[in-house]
């Protein structure tokens, strides 16, 4: 079941319908929000026919190798060798690249050559939390179409059907911070609940406390790979009283918009953030 994204899962439905589907979409927006899974109902409805889980013989799948941090420039010649070849039974091949902003600079200048020169009926889905990692020409091909955290009230109606009560609904949809993938994690994981309750007392800790404390935060949390996690927390928890938390909610607003959309350094971005708040 997908949770929320309803307009870019009609305008996708139209897409389809309409047969006009660019070589290269590109899927954007902040980790865990559920484009991957998006990307997978969209390829599913192209090829119209019985997959076995999400295997397919046109259906390719690329992302970071097991232990590695990088998608390789020899992931992508294999791609474009089996984008060469013509579709098995379905109307498409396609490929869905997952985490596409991983792909190594080699890698990317290697998967340009798909995009400049696509085969026909082949359709390429890059999926991809940090878009501005990407080459500026791999963009300018690709047709976007950006997500966003999925409102409260739509995860609340999900957990409501799940059976969980009014306190628990109200504790987890916080915690999720309007990522169904982090959702899932928590409702599979209790642990994960612990986790983000104690990002939410690392904020609170951080505004009381002097520019040491915090600079030492900005520090510990720009090494850690969940930090765009922690300021969706936070941004969350600071909701719950707008009036009170406008300069600090906004404040991390502006942080996660330079994060998505620049190359700027997240320790420099955490840094000016403990300034703020």
């Amino acid at each position: 079941m997908i949770i929320g994204h309803q307009k870019q899962r009609q305008y996708l439905a139209k897409l389809a319908d309409s047969g006009k589907i660019s070589h290269a979409l590109l899927f954007a927006g902040q980790d865990q929000l559920g484009k991957k899974t998006v990307a997978l109902e969209f390829a599913k409805s192209l090829i119209k026919e019985e997959f076995r889980g999400d295997q397919h013989p046109d259906l390719i799948l690329v992302g970071r190798e097991a232990g590695e941090s990088e998608i390789k420039i020899a992931q992508i010649r294999d791609l474009i060798w089996k984008l060469s070849l013509r579709p098995y039974s379905a109307p498409w091949k396609i490929a869905v690249l997952d985490e596409a902003d991983r792909m190594t600079k080699d890698a990317q200048n290697c998967f340009l050559k798909t995009l400049e020169e696509p085969t026909l009926k082949t359709l390429v889905i890059l999926v991809s939390s940090h878009p501005n990692q990407l080459l500026p020409t791999i963009l300018s091909r690709c047709q976007i179409v950006k997500f966003y955290p999925v409102p409260g009230s739509e995860i609340e109606s999900y957990l409501q059907k799940e059976g969980l009560d009014r306190v628990k609904i109200e504790e987890v949809s916080d915690l999720a911070a309007g990522r169904p993938g982090r959702l899932m994690e928590i409702l599979r994981d209790p642990e994960k609940m612990a986790e983000a309750k104690a990002m939410v007392k690392e904020l609170q800790e951080a505004m009381v406390k002097n520019l040491a404390f915090r600079f030492q935060l900005a520090k510990t949390l720009a090494d850690r790979d969940n930090f765009q996690e922690t300021l969706d927390v936070w941004q969350n928890f600071l909701r719950k009283d707008v009036i009170k938390n406008a300069n600090p909610l906004k404040q991390i607003q502006n942080i996660n918009y330079f994060l998505l959309n620049t190359n700027v350094s997240p320790r420099l971005a955490l840094e000016i953030l403990m300034l703020e708040i």
